[in-house]
């Protein structure tokens, strides 16, 4: 049977788009250049959750950000997070929390572009950035680097009208430090053929984190969504059209044989 065949790209059209993750199939070879990331973190200065637009160093200058609540209200608490691409008009980063006996319920979300119907307190550019930069690969990190610290994920879904997934799936994460000189962490990889900027996809799952509400460190435990532009091989998956043309080939000479 002869091998099969592996393309190299960075981003390509929208097309019958591909997803690979966490798969050994697809192979990143190189950073190209990183255009934003999402962030929740168990933050002590008001950095709960943000958008940032571009990579490098977090400031107020590049990144939106809401305040949820400060360690006290976070720390232990189970979130669930959508991270939503709109084509056309930008991202969306939701953290959602129920009501309990001792904390109010959370339903925060930042918006970077300009959406149709109008979404109270949109960005449409942050630091001068607009959404739509391209990226083929979703980076997620978690991190924890204090003692008693740790950071949850979980239930990670992806979804999209425009893209399907080839090969691989999510996993459920924790990062622990095993020492109080050490950082756990743990990542997944979501590769796309195509530009993740120009389809309508979703993805969701759960966070919880954990913190000393005493320890220093701004970003100590945190989960991160990198939207990265990446050169990237994977297997060439032949188009359904040339799938049903090589069936259709095949019946006649089946039957050819059994003439």
């Amino acid at each position: 049977m002869a091998a099969a065949a592996v393309a190299t790209w960075t981003v390509a059209p929208a097309m019958g788009a591909l997803v690979y993750i966490n798969s050994s199939q697809a192979t990143i070879n190189s950073t190209l250049s990183t255009a934003g990331n999402a962030r929740y973190l168990l933050s002590q200065n008001n950095y709960d959750q943000n958008i940032q637009a571009g990579g490098g160093s977090v400031t107020r200058n590049n990144t939106s950000v809401h305040d949820i609540g400060g360690v006290s209200a976070l720390s232990g608490r189970q979130f669930t997070f959508s991270l939503e691409n709109r084509a056309g008009q930008g991202l969306l980063f939701n953290l959602s929390a129920p009501a309990t006996s001792s904390r109010s319920a959370v339903n925060s979300t930042l918006a970077w572009g300009v959406f149709s119907p109008n979404i109270t307190g949109q960005s449409p550019t942050i630091g001068g950035f607009a959404p739509g930069e391209s990226f083929n690969v979703l980076s997620l990190a978690g991190r924890a680097d204090r003692e008693r610290a740790s950071m949850s994920v979980s239930d990670l879904i992806f979804t999209s009208p425009n893209a399907l997934v080839a090969d691989g799936a999510f996993a459920n994460g924790t990062a622990v430090p095993s020492s109080l000189t050490t950082v756990g962490t743990f990542t997944q990889t979501l590769v796309s053929d195509t530009n993740l900027a120009g389809i309508d996809w979703m993805l969701t799952g759960k966070l919880t984190g954990i913190r000393d509400i005493s320890a220093s460190g701004e970003a100590s435990v945190a989960f991160q969504i990198n939207l990265i532009n990446a050169s990237v091989s994977a297997p060439v998956v032949p188009e359904p059209s040339t799938v049903a043309m090589s069936l259709m080939v095949a019946i006649p000479l089946l039957l050819r044989r059994r003439r």
